[in-house]
């Protein structure tokens, strides 16, 4: 991946904040350029979730030492599943990784819908 992955976020809210500034008199180029790099952020995004998400599936059954993509325990509690940061982007998981629901990865797939809302 090219160095325009490794902080999706901070594009991001660069991105919006030039957006929130345009008025009526924000030149085209201006215009047309910012929302060019919007159109490349999400670009960028989509191939990064599509590929570090079939990464973390791919290895859903490995030990967390082996895996390519360590899951990151400082961020939030059990019960959604675990959660990775790559990129600048959080992947959540919904396993019963920490036994929480004896084994019911759907009981741990609803606590995390529920994050969504």
């Amino acid at each position: 991946f090219s160095p325009h992955h490794s902080n999706l976020n901070a594009r991001f809210q660069h991105i919006s904040e030039a957006i929130r500034g345009f008025t009526e008199r924000t030149n085209y180029e201006v215009k047309v350029t910012t929302n060019m790099d919007l159109v490349r952020l999400y670009q960028d995004f989509y191939s990064s979730a599509i590929t570090y998400g079939k990464i973390i599936i791919s290895e859903v059954n490995l030990p967390a030492e082996v895996k390519t993509i360590k899951p990151a325990a400082h961020i939030g509690g059990l019960a959604g599943g675990e959660k990775y940061m790559v990129g600048g982007v959080m992947f959540k998981f919904a396993v019963d990784s920490s036994g929480m629901f004896r084994g019911d990865h759907s009981l741990a797939a609803k606590v995390a819908g529920h994050d969504l809302k």
